[in-house]
């Protein structure tokens, strides 16, 4: 239940802003009670760390969400290792994107 609200939290785009630090706590909580054996629950906990700036923590989570997938050949490992990539882009990085997008 605090996966699926921290996930609700983090994928409304009305609230997200407003609700990011709120979504961290909920996410880290879950984490927390599945002794971060649960590859959703990391994923969900990685991505709210990264929305928050914490990149290097959402990194390592996503690493362990991934080893642990592989593990139980559970069917969202790709998905992970996609979010893996997203998160190990480098903030500049991400602005040189985007300023060539909006051709500055």
């Amino acid at each position: 239940a605090l996966n699926a609200m921290a996930s609700a939290l983090l994928g409304n785009e009305r609230v997200a802003g407003r609700s990011k630090p709120l979504a961290l706590k909920i996410a880290k909580a879950a984490y927390e009670s599945t002794g971060g054996k649960e590859p959703a629950v990391a994923d969900t906990y990685a991505n709210a760390l990264f929305v928050n700036g914490q990149v290097d923590q959402a990194v390592e989570i996503e690493k362990k969400a991934i080893a642990i997938a592989k593990d139980k050949d559970d069917e969202a490992l790709e998905e992970l290792e996609e979010n893996l990539k997203k998160f190990e882009v480098k903030p500049e990085a991400k602005k040189d994107e985007k300023n060539e997008s909006e051709g500055k």
